[in-house]
């Protein structure tokens, strides 16, 4: 294990919260010294034993469990909303999949974070829960703990510990679609998908599913919908006082196989 600790663990959550290659998170041991060897008998390494005090496990500790979770449910979501508040604070989303929020500092350290999620409470997986965090209008007042992370997904777009290699989020039940829609906005103004799925809010604008903005004026997310199943939806906007415009005409149709992928070209009407 790295001499340095918790700077060392808050390493292993962003490398779990930021998209790039797959991440890897190991138990090692304890050392005193450089070049030290693990533990060993008779010239072989013991095997890994979380109890005797000599391995450090940190592929079992609570945060890192929560964040392969975390890791797992936002897939393959783009990173959106970066901000860098202070000198050891940062945050940044993923796209409305999921928010982090990591403090290297010596001391706790409360901001307010845009998220880019959908307003509602969310529990902190890094915590195993303990923490809620409210989202208001997109935004969320967070604290952070000491050399800690705060980090919460949406559970529509929810998979457990254990999905496919590709990270991207399907499970026995469901498969991804990415809801491509292009459409002009002022300022202010974003785009959200509703359906009549639960994973797109049941048709309730309050629970619409945020898209990202990083392509405009084509708006996209992947979300995490049910497998074999036909359902349909709209594009609504949503200014900064959150007022809703739907797009005209009948509700859009889609038909989901068994296999994850699946992609909507659409725009405005």
């Amino acid at each position: 294990m790295d001499k340095d600790g918790d700077t060392y663990k808050l390493a292993n959550l962003f490398e779990l919260a930021y998209k790039w290659a797959t991440p890897t998170v190991y138990a090692s041991w304890e050392w005193t010294q450089s070049d030290q060897a693990p533990p060993n008998s008779s010239g072989f390494v013991t095997d890994t034993d979380c109890s005797d005090g000599d391995w450090y496990c940190l592929d079992r500790d609570t945060s890192v469990v929560g964040m392969v979770a975390w890791h797992n449910a936002v897939g393959t979501a783009a990173v959106s909303d970066w901000q860098t508040v202070s000198s050891n604070v940062i945050g940044f989303g993923r796209s409305g999949a999921g928010f982090f929020a990591l403090n290297n500092g010596t001391s706790s350290a409360t901001y307010t974070f845009t998220t880019g999620m959908a307003d509602g409470t969310y529990s902190d997986v890094v915590d195993g829960g303990a923490t809620k965090v409210t989202v208001s209008g997109g935004s969320a007042s967070i604290t952070i703990p000491a050399k800690s992370a705060v980090a919460f997904y949406n559970s529509s777009y929810t998979c457990t510990v254990g999905c496919d290699d590709t990270g991207g989020g399907s499970s026995g039940d469901t498969v991804s679609a990415t809801f491509d829609e292009y459409a002009s906005t002022t300022s202010g103004t974003n785009v959200y998908v509703v359906g009549s799925t639960a994973s797109l809010g049941s048709w309730n604008t309050a629970d619409a599913i945020p898209l990202s903005s990083e392509s405009y004026p084509t708006w996209s997310r992947l979300v995490i919908v049910p497998k074999s199943t036909a359902f349909t939806y709209k594009y609504i906007k949503k200014d900064s006082s959150g007022n809703v415009t739907w797009e005209s005409g009948t509700n859009r149709s889609y038909t989901t196989g068994t296999s994850s992928g699946y992609t909507t070209s659409d725009t405005w009407k």
